[in-house]
């Protein structure tokens, strides 16, 4: 085991800030394809009122993953005592892991409208798809409690998976069950693992 330094530290911080970068352009990106760039003449729509839904369900996604990996990252590499040996191989799997998921966060947010929701819908599996692996070879050997997100995440799949099945459904309202289903999910993961994001 290595002592935690401030080399260590600024080792963490290169990937923390890089993937809080890539989350912050994405929820501005999502804004701005909710509310238009330009609205010339009265009759011009200043907001696509199609794309609230999944923009909720963007948010109900991407704020608590961010909190979530910030948490991570300061439980297991800057607040910690000490990391293991090989803590760069952790940190550079942690760190390509949550850059990955911060690019799907961005195609997420240029995917908002209702008519595009099978594509939404796909890049957000991709999401919980690689959130799942990552939690599964990095997080459950270091003893941090991931079950509770585990099963989160196959809820919101399998819910998406059986709206995608679904042939001509209404792109608002399918768009609308996700959005509920993610608002839900937030709130379970908060609840039971509130001390996990807001300790004592």
């Amino acid at each position: 085991m290595i002592p935690v330094n401030k080399d260590i530290i600024n080792a963490t911080s290169f990937f923390q800030t890089t993937f809080a970068i890539i989350i912050a352009l994405s929820i501005g990106e999502a804004f701005k394809q909710f509310i238009a760039d330009k609205a010339e003449k009265p009759e011009d729509r200043a907001i696509h009122w199609d794309r609230l839904p999944n923009l909720l369900s963007f948010l109900f996604l991407a704020l608590p993953f961010f909190h979530g990996m910030s948490r991570y990252f300061f439980i297991m590499y800057t607040n910690a005592s000490q990391v293991p040996d090989s803590y760069g191989g952790y940190l550079v799997f942690d760190g390509i892991s949550f850059v990955f998921m911060s690019a799907i966060f961005f195609a997420m947010s240029r995917s908002l409208p209702a008519v595009q929701w099978r594509r939404y819908f796909c890049q957000v599996l991709l999401l919980l798809l690689i959130d799942s692996v990552w939690i599964a070879v990095a997080v459950e050997s270091r003893g941090f409690p991931v079950l509770l997100w585990q099963i989160l995440n196959a809820v919101l799949a399998i819910t998406l998976i059986a709206l995608l099945a679904r042939d001509n459904y209404p792109p608002v309202r399918a768009s609308t069950v996700c959005a509920a289903t993610a608002a839900i999910t937030t709130l379970i993961s908060y609840t039971f693992e509130w001390n996990v994001f807001f300790p004592h």
